[in-house]
């Protein structure tokens, strides 16, 4: 458990919750400001974020329009039962997962309307999870009937929520569909789908402006891809569930060709060549950041996603700090002798965003660490036969960062070492 958070802070706030969770409006509003306080320190702690992972369960979604609904009964056995500290908390919230996994896990099926016009139909997998894109008219045939579905939900929804519905789910859209997704809550499906097509959409994104760099010379800087998800279905043994919306606004249509769907499936065919998961996940990671900053409106926040997008490929971490990462990026192999010098200027403009919010980024800046991401994701995609595990990529980036005397000098202490073994 994290050591920054004092115990007694701990049990006051468990006393608070369990205080507050009896129902009232304003009690259940006191209550979602304490909950978000407790998911942090939860979630911080990586044996239970890795216990709720592996048991495919999510904490901190809205549930029924309550945030941290999945604990209310929690909090109320603490209070009946006068246990109050944080210790019982952990107790009783250990007893809940435990009774959640006891149940399996449902299967569950998304769809999401892309606004790009079909052009061929991709079927592959990404994350071991089977996906398809598709037409609205296959989409139709299939096992989803979506026309008997919104005249379901005509009574239900409100008219603009009608009105999305029909405007994106027609022929003007592609579908991504993504099946057998299986989770113990409806939250977990959602988030893992959701974040699963996000890097579909920067392998796409990837494959359309890779080496463009679009600059806008009147008027304000526009974004450089107009991908944009509006909403998803959710479908639970192939069983209509509810939707999620993640925007009102129509989005305008991205022009997608079959060239860049191309190169989306042979993208996609590298990624499943990855045999170690921590560098696939790795990539996943860069290109989920990657489409971000595609569509991000302001140049500044693109830049600085661009530059996450980075971070990701060179494993940064507490152990590896940012002048490590600046060290490894300048110590690559750039063929353009002004990148090292344009690489100083880049790194010194995200401390000043990042630490001064100073925005005095130009196109032009994002231009370059766009350029620098995709060199990145290309070369852990063209090399995933390389490297075992990440160990051996930090290792690659470490010898990268050294000199030819140092190298040498590393050689022959492994030699020995290697010697030294073979006559023990």
């Amino acid at each position: 458990m994290t050591k920054v958070i004092p115990e007694q802070i701990k049990d006051d706030l468990i006393k608070d919750l369990a205080n507050s969770s009896e129902g009232d409006f304003y009690e259940l509003g006191i209550y979602m400001k304490l909950v978000g306080f407790l998911y942090s320190i939860l979630l911080a702690d990586t044996e239970i974020a890795l216990k709720l992972r592996t048991k495919k369960i999510l904490l901190g979604k809205e549930m029924g329009g309550i945030l941290g609904a999945e604990l209310l009964d929690v909090f109320r056995e603490l209070k009946k039962e006068q246990k109050t500290t944080f210790k019982d908390f952990i107790l009783k919230f250990n007893e809940k997962i435990d009774r959640i996994v006891q149940d399996p896990a449902a299967k569950y099926s998304l769809i999401f309307p892309l606004n790009f016009n079909y052009v061929k139909r991709i079927s592959s997998e990404i994350k071991g999870n089977r996906f398809e894109i598709i037409s609205f008219k296959e989409l139709s045939s299939k096992h989803f009937n979506i026309d008997k579905m919104i005249q379901a939900e005509e009574n239900q929804l409100k008219k603009t929520d009608l009105k999305q519905l029909k405007e994106v789910f027609n022929e003007n859209f592609s579908f991504f569909v993504i099946y057998d997704v299986y989770a113990r809550s409806l939250a977990y499906a959602d988030e893992y789908s959701t974040d699963t097509l996000l890097s579909l959409l920067g392998m796409l994104s990837l494959a359309k402006h890779y080496k463009v760099e679009p600059t806008t010379f009147i008027g304000i800087p526009t974004k450089i891809s107009k991908l944009q998800l509006t909403c998803v279905l959710f479908f639970e043994n192939y069983q209509y569930k509810t939707i999620g919306y993640f925007q009102r606004q129509l989005p305008e249509l991205e022009k997608i060709e079959e060239p860049e769907l191309n190169e989306l499936y042979n993208g996609l065919k590298l990624l499943k060549k990855i045999k170690a998961p921590d560098i696939a996940d790795i990539l996943y990671n860069a290109l989920k950041s990657y489409y971000e900053a595609s569509t991000e409106d302001d140049v500044a926040h693109a830049f600085f996603k661009y530059w996450i997008s980075i971070e990701f490929c060179l494993l940064k971490s507490e152990e590896i700090p940012e002048t490590q990462i600046v060290k490894r990026l300048k110590n690559l192999n750039w063929k353009d002798k002004y990148t090292i010098h344009r690489l100083e200027i880049a790194y010194k403009k995200r401390n000043n965003f990042v630490h001064q919010l100073k925005t005095d980024i130009t196109q032009s800046d994002r231009n370059f660490v766009k350029d620098i991401s995709e060199e990145l994701i290309s070369f852990l995609l063209s090399k995933y036969n390389l490297f075992a595990d990440k160990k051996e990529l930090n290792l690659f980036y470490d010898f990268m960062s050294e000199d030819e005397k140092s190298l040498k000098k590393n050689k022959k202490m492994i030699n020995l070492v290697q010697k030294l073994k073979r006559s023990a």
